[in-house]
């Protein structure tokens, strides 16, 4: 067992069209997510870039969930009432005193403003 968090995981889908003007995929994200449990959630550090006329926030988060997770570089997820995008492929982790795979590290990120 990992944690005792349940995360929302959304898969995006091709939007529709699935091509814009120039022939480049377009992507949406479902409404509703699937539930992932057994997660560990930790919300990492923030920032404040300046930047004229914004005011934005940029925080980082790492998610720990099952192997059997699925999740992508192209997901989001919703944790503790936050979406999140997946920064980076999810890492599979392991001891070295245990074959199997128990788990991923997500690495995860939002941006407000």
């Amino acid at each position: 067992m990992i944690g005792r968090e349940t995360v929302e995981v959304f898969a995006r889908i091709p939007d529709d069209p699935p091509q814009d003007r120039n022939g480049k995929p377009r992507w949406k994200f479902p409404d509703e997510g699937r539930q992932v449990k057994r997660c560990a959630f930790s919300e990492g550090s923030s920032d404040e870039p300046l930047e004229v006329g914004r005011n934005a926030t940029v925080s980082d988060a790492q998610l720990l969930a099952p192997v059997t997770a699925g999740i992508t570089e192209h997901d989001r997820v919703r944790a503790r009432g936050r979406m999140y995008e997946v920064e980076g492929q999810p890492q599979e982790w392991r001891s070295r005193t245990m074959s199997r795979k128990p788990g991923l590290v997500v690495n995860l990120n939002r941006v407000e403003g």
